[in-house]
């Protein structure tokens, strides 16, 4: 806090005084919640979140004063649309546009406007500096680790050339509608895809949560992930994988009884959709199959078209399942 309010007070001397504040730092933090560090959680909350705070608060003085100024914080699209190994990340930028809400509406009276930038898809270092390592989730130790290639592909997700916007381009957005007549506008969007991830966000909140929570699993490997491999698939280096080779004790204990209770629910769940049937069957596996697009299973089912982009047939029939997510998205 003391390097930020001496940066402030220099400008202040300098300048006479403080116009526009904007704070734009921030890391990213890519992983599933329950394998990633509480240190590097704290990290990521203490640079995307409370260090918005402190430079608020140490140019609030100055401004009300004043009795103007702006004050932008970059938020994320990220915020509205929660994707998986993207939580920590996720929850910190909801936190930034939570707090500069309630900013906004305390300054109000002091003429210093405060607006959130719903940024999507631009070109920056984040990716690099997110501290990624693919091996965590290579080794096998991992819950995840059939995933490992989903996450990877998340954590660069946002420097996807083909929908993201460079740098200097979303500046100029970005000072456009800062010095708009009467102020800037509370929130506003930025960026490559920017209204695509909210209006999945409006959905994921407002409309099904269902349906885009199966869509974004398919998508990000997670549809695999149930139970019936943990009990059936070979995976000799997982660690917390449990066999059907059990002892008596250890089948007949309630961590046992309660295990094969849930493996029988989702397995009755899943139906015949990854089995090599007609690709007929309940709950998520569901009408997958080897159709025109990807799928993972060998029936006859609507799969997934090529890209980036995630869908989900509900139904029997060849053809090539639409992306509902294009092929470079960033949030």
């Amino acid at each position: 806090m003391k390097s930020v309010t001496h940066a402030i007070d220099q400008v202040v001397q300098e300048a006479g005084g403080v116009d526009v504040l904007i704070c734009n730092a921030g890391v990213s933090k890519i992983g599933p919640v329950v394998e990633v560090d509480i240190d590097e959680i704290q990290a990521t909350m203490n640079t995307n979140f409370l260090g918005a705070v402190r430079c608020a608060q140490a140019v609030t003085p100055v401004m009300t004063q004043q009795r103007s100024g702006i004050i932008a914080v970059t938020g994320s699209v990220a915020a509205q649309l929660v994707t998986p190994y993207a939580g920590v990340y996720s929850a910190s930028k909801a936190a930034v546009h939570a707090i500069f809400t309630a900013l906004r509406l305390e300054l109000a009276p002091y003429g210093v406007h405060v607006s959130i930038i719903e940024a999507g898809a631009f070109r920056s270092n984040i990716s690099q500096n997110n501290g990624f390592d693919i091996s965590k989730y290579k080794n096998g130790k991992s819950l995840y680790a059939r995933a490992a290639d989903n996450i990877q592909g998340r954590a660069n997700m946002s420097q996807s050339t083909g929908g993201s916007m460079q740098a200097d381009a979303v500046a100029e957005q970005v000072a456009y509608q800062l010095c708009k007549k009467g102020g800037p506008p509370p929130k506003f969007l930025v960026a490559g895809q920017a209204w695509y991830f909210r209006l999945l966000g409006f959905l994921q909140t407002f409309v099904s949560p269902e349906l885009v929570g199966r869509m974004l699993r398919k998508r990000m490997g997670l549809s695999g992930l149930c139970l019936r491999n943990v009990f059936t698939s070979p995976a000799p280096k997982a660690e917390y994988v449990l066999t059907p080779n059990w002892t008596a004790s250890e089948a007949s204990s309630p961590q046992g009884r309660f295990l094969k209770m849930l493996h029988a629910k989702i397995c009755e769940g899943e139906g015949e959709g990854e089995s090599e049937g007609e690709g007929e069957g309940e709950g998520e596996g569901e009408g997958e199959g080897e159709g025109e697009g990807e799928g993972e299973g060998e029936g006859e089912g609507e799969g997934e078209g090529e890209g980036e982009g995630e869908g989900e047939g509900e139904g029997e029939g060849e053809g090539e399942g639409r992306d509902s997510m294009p092929a470079d998205s960033d949030f």
